[in-house]
């Protein structure tokens, strides 16, 4: 026997406060069979369909669910589920869809009565009425005086100022004489400020007592002196000076033979400044000592690059030069705590050295040696071998010695005893044999290859070297042959800026006049 489905459409709608209005519809119906008799009790489930027409078309809502049936009465809150998407607006007729179990949906669809509707005022209350004036609610009344008319027309209110025939900033002067405002009524105004100007108050992040938009390409604001700072920012616990950006650049300062941007921290950071996809800091100089300069005053360091390690490509301080330039410059002993790797050729104008502590004597004394020098890329091999009862040993060398190596060169030293050591067949997949005239003779062995790897192949050995254009008559070294400093390669005049804390101090004034 074919079942029908008999439902009854309840919307229920509560007063509440504005900005509380739920977004969901209260739902209530009878299921029965096609006898009209209240189906079995139990777990039904079913699935809500919202559309836009009464036939045909797609649902542009849907919500499923199982809903316990009493006596064939059961109800639901539409929404509680899936929330009503933002396309449903309820700015238009809507009819409600049911389906029941695997059974088609029923027909007719039900149409929507007003009451659904009044979801729409939760629209209202984002945007399309005033709620509230200054703080004031219900009737509010604008008065206008000292020369201010209030006017409205239709929905719109009108506050204007007028004063004689020009119009502009009306006159107005402070009792105590620290604002002024020339040509008043206009056309154009002129505002002096009496010095110094002191603005105090209580604000909350992030709001400032001075802001400035500018949407042009000039400054918001600028801050010009004759022989003392632009612009002077202090703070007891955040930054003296904030700049944010979020397509330009937050902070700028340029200079053409002085500092761009000067800062100072007595225990903090004196500039800090980071960024998602950029550079933390940029330094540029046209006439001055160097983009950014850091100078060590005390236990600490004049410029510290620090990186946490997630990517093995990047580093704490990054330097580039491009192939004619210098990345780095180095006046003094580099003192470095890692490991150094060098991916093109490591050049050294004084000798290659090591320095250790003293092995008989590591508390007072250091013992110095120095890299042997060749003019080829040589690599040594060597060990102690003894050959067997018929004076025959074979030396096995690494497995990747044939492949890096070329132009073998071989040493052979017998121990313990006078005798006679030849290499009676040289080096064949990476071994070579010894024989001596007597048998079981140690022999202590030394082999040299010269480098034949890519890096070498493409980057052959050029031992003598004309100097560049722009270097010749200079010297690498030249106190060594009795010229002056001036005349070597890498000579740059280091007039260095000195600065000091009671510099600064002289420059921006002492901290506790500007708080």
């Amino acid at each position: 026997m074919k079942t029908i489905y008999i439902f009854l459409l309840s919307v229920l709608f509560v007063p509440v406060l504005l900005g509380q209005i739920p977004r969901t519809i209260s739902y209530q119906g009878v299921l029965t069979d096609n006898s009209g008799n209240p189906k079995p009790d139990g777990d039904y489930a079913f699935v809500f369909y919202f559309y836009e027409a009464s036939t045909g078309g797609s649902a542009i809502w849907n919500e499923s669910k199982t809903l316990s049936v009493s006596k064939g009465l059961f109800s639901t809150s539409l929404g509680d589920q899936t929330p009503f998407s933002s396309n449903v607006k309820f700015d238009k007729p809507y009819w409600l869809g049911i389906k029941m179990g695997s059974d088609p949906e029923l027909s007719p669809r039900i149409a929507f009565t007003s009451t659904g509707y009044s979801i729409i005022s939760d629209n209202i209350v984002d945007g399309k009425v005033v709620k509230s004036l200054n703080g004031l609610k219900d009737n509010v009344t604008l008065e206008g005086s000292g020369g201010t008319t209030i006017t409205s027309t239709e929905n719109k209110i009108t506050i204007s100022s007028s004063s004689g025939g020009g119009s502009g900033i009306l006159g107005v002067q402070n009792t105590n004489n620290t604002l002024n405002l020339i040509n008043p009524n206009g056309p154009i105004a002129t505002v002096n400020l009496k010095v110094p100007l002191s603005l105090s108050g209580s604000i909350s992040s992030p709001e400032n007592i001075i802001t400035a938009n500018a949407t042009g390409n000039g400054g918001g604001i600028a801050g010009l002196s004759t022989d003392g700072p632009g612009v002077v920012g202090l703070s007891t616990n955040y930054y003296g000076v904030y700049g944010n950006s979020p397509g330009g650049t937050g902070v700028g300062g340029v200079s053409e033979t002085g500092y761009g941007i000067y800062a100072f921290s007595a225990n903090g950071h004196g500039i800090h400044a980071g960024s998602n996809n950029d550079y933390g800091i940029v330094g540029i100089t046209t006439n001055g000592w160097g983009g950014v300069y850091g100078e060590k005053q005390g236990k600490t360091h004049g410029v510290l690059g620090y990186y946490n390690p997630t990517d093995q490509l990047y580093a704490g301080v990054y330097g580039w030069g491009g192939s004619d330039y210098y990345a780095a410059r180095f006046d003094g002993t580099v003192l470095n705590y890692g490991s150094l790797y060098v991916y093109n050729d490591l050049g050294v104008y004084g000798s290659k050295n090591f320095k250790i502590d003293h092995p008989l004597d590591p508390a007072n004394k250091y013992l110095i040696h120095s890299c042997i020098e060749s003019p080829d890329r040589m690599n040594i091999y060597n060990g102690n071998i003894s050959t067997d009862g018929n004076g025959l040993a074979t030396v096995e060398l690494p497995e990747y010695f044939e492949t890096l190596n070329i132009d073998y060169r071989y040493q052979l030293t017998v121990m313990g005893q006078f005798a006679q050591a030849i290499v009676e067949s040289e080096i064949s997949d990476n071994h070579f044999t010894i024989r001596t005239d007597k048998p079981n003779i140690k022999v202590s062995w030394q082999v040299t290859g010269v480098r034949n790897d890519a890096y070498a192949k493409t980057h052959p050995m050029v031992v003598e070297q004309e100097k560049e254009e722009k270097d010749k008559g200079k010297y690498l070294h030249p106190e060594l042959f009795g010229q002056p400093e001036e005349m070597g390669i890498h000579y740059l005049k280091t007039e260095k800026p000195e600065v000091t804390q009671q510099q600064l101090k002289n420059t921006i004034g002492d901290e506790n006049e500007h708080k």
